[in-house]
């Protein structure tokens, strides 16, 4: 769950030129002003039936359209207002706001280029721009964009956090973090830069300092969707999984179908073992998204804890098929069908797992396991040793190792066998494998007895 940086929404609508061409034009202006868009719109209806409107009566109309929702009418009217005035550079501009809004960034893009050919020196438009560019996935260019909008708009708050955002994607946390700061200078009410700046402390292992950043900016802004995205990933940073979910509920409130979110959700529910909620989020992910290998494999552990081996296999099947080179999916696999009696398919997979990742520990512990009993004696002690080799702390291999030791006829060590049951019993965790702890002590302690 890396945090992520927020770049600044599409800067809010401009208002219309100052100027006001005829007096009948006043009270819709006025009404606009005072933020009265029912009124707005209606007053210029009726101005726009009666002589056909003008620039800015259009003007009103579109501003007035867009707040109150209706989009698609808005560009319509927008398109109305430059037809009586083409190089209306404030127009073309939120008219590239509306676009974006609904979600046509290429068009957007063109609207806000034509602003800029209307007005070259004109802040905006440059900063929309880098925003649209940004979501296309063409950082290079946001950057440029962003840049030219601080040329020409020094004081401009929102192309200094947004180009920090950039700079931070490109690993250049120190320059991102000086635009950030700027931001925040410039604009004190400006909440975003705050969020980033608490965002680059978590990347440099400063979660505490975090924490204090982003809950500093939801006491003054309590719905800030970024802030509680970023807070929420700061405290899974923190394994603090039951404080992450509220924040992380708060965004998905705003953003139900957004795939991250829902993940994010399952993965902390997961962390908490609340599995079957974990499995309804992960569900939802991948059937907004249904090639999200991640999610399809945080669900084949959701299902796995439930229970549901049928359904796990399922989803780490999926999850295999959508990229083969995964040696996690394969891993799990094996794991699945061992719990489901299919030794060998158990052990192809484990075998796949160890073909993309050789060191992969678990693969060849459980690789031993299943060969345990079937005549494969070198085999098997050949496979914990490998597992040991990779992974020195894996408690389980240490105990497999040992009962093989204690039991296996022809092999048998009981210093080794000691050894490895010490050394189990010193790496596994409070609480983990109670009944192997328990089985493990009563080992050790018939070899303790015999003198062995």
């Amino acid at each position: 769950m890396r945090s992520k940086l927020a770049i600044a929404a599409v800067a809010a609508l401009l208002l219309f030129p100052a100027v006001v061409s005829a007096a009948s034009e006043i009270g819709a202006v006025d009404h606009l002003r005072a933020g009265r868009f029912e009124k707005a719109l209606a007053e210029s209806d009726a101005l726009v039936k009666g002589s056909g409107g003008s620039a800015l009566l259009h003007f009103v109309r579109a501003y007035s359209l867009t707040e109150l929702g209706r989009l698609k009418e808005a560009v319509a009217a927008y398109d109305k207002a430059l037809a009586f005035d083409e190089n209306n550079a404030k127009a073309w501009n939120n008219r590239g706001v509306v676009l974006d809004r609904l979600d046509k960034l290429e068009a957007a893009a063109s609207s806000y280029r034509r602003a800029i050919e209307a007005d070259p020196e004109y802040a905006s438009p440059w900063n929309n721009l880098g925003v649209v560019l940004d979501k296309m996935g063409k950082a290079g260019d946001a950057k440029d964009a962003f840049e030219k909008a601080i040329r020409h708009d020094p004081s401009y708050a929102a192309p200094h956090n947004n180009l920090g955002a950039i700079l931070f994607q490109e690993g250049d946390q120190e320059e991102a973090s000086q635009h950030f700061l700027k931001a925040r200078e410039l604009d004190p009410n400006y909440t975003l830069p705050m969020v980033n700046l608490g965002v680059v402390a978590s990347e440099k292992g400063d979660l505490a300092g975090a924490e204090k950043t982003i809950r500093a900016v939801l006491a003054r802004e309590p719905d800030l969707v970024e802030a509680h995205l970023n807070l929420g990933k700061c405290l899974y940073a923190q394994e603090r999984y039951a404080d992450a979910i509220p924040h992380m509920e708060k965004v998905l409130a705003t953003r139900p179908k957004d795939p991250d979110i829902l993940n994010n959700l399952g993965v902390l529910y997961y962390y908490q073992g609340r599995y079957r909620g974990a499995v309804g989020f992960l569900e939802d992910a991948v059937k907004v998204r249904p090639d999200y290998q991640q999610a399809w494999d945080n669900l084949g552990l959701a299902h796995y804890y439930t229970g549901n081996f049928e359904h796990s296999l399922i989803a780490f099947a999926r999850s295999a098929k959508l990229n083969p080179e995964s040696a996690f999916a394969h891993y799990n696999l094996g794991c699945v069908y061992a719990d489901l009696g299919k030794d060998k398919k158990a052990a192809r997979s484990f075998k796949k797992a160890l073909d993309l990742q050789p060191n992969h520990a678990w693969a060849r512990n459980n690789l031993a396991v299943l060969e345990a009993g079937g005549g494969k004696a070198d085999s098997e002690l050949a496979s914990y040793l490998a597992a040991l080799e990779a992974d020195p702390n894996l408690a389980a291999a240490h105990r497999n190792l040992a009962i093989f030791y204690q039991h296996q006829e022809g092999y048998a060590d009981p210093a080794k066998a000691r050894h490895h049951y010490r050394e189990y019993l010193r790496l596994i965790q409070p609480g983990e494998d109670p009944e192997g702890v328990k089985e493990v002590k009563e080992l050790l302690g018939e070899l303790v007895a015999r003198g062995s």
